[in-house]
């Protein structure tokens, strides 16, 4: 998901398209989810990919979502560097 956000700004140079895409993203979770089709396997519980089934508690989406803010930070302060010299 981070990469996917990541090329969007990058492609759109705003952040509606990501915006948008984590807006879809989330309102497709709690579609599936009220209507009981997201539960065809048993949540993992591992502080490597999140406990009890909540990604946001989990090692990986923390440093995926950190390295994905110091990547996107050094895009965006190189493009403006980049027009600055124009």
């Amino acid at each position: 998901l981070n990469i996917l956000l990541c090329a969007a700004y990058l492609k759109s140079k705003t952040l509606f398209l990501p915006i948008g895409i984590h807006a879809g993203l989330v309102f497709a979770k709690v579609f599936f989810r009220r209507m009981k089709m997201m539960y065809a396997v048993e949540p993992a519980n591992s502080y490597l990919f999140g406990l009890e089934g909540d990604a946001r508690r989990g090692f990986l989406t923390w440093l995926l979502f950190l390295s994905g803010i110091l990547i996107l930070r050094f895009l965006i302060a190189e493009r403006e560097r980049k027009a600055l010299k124009t």
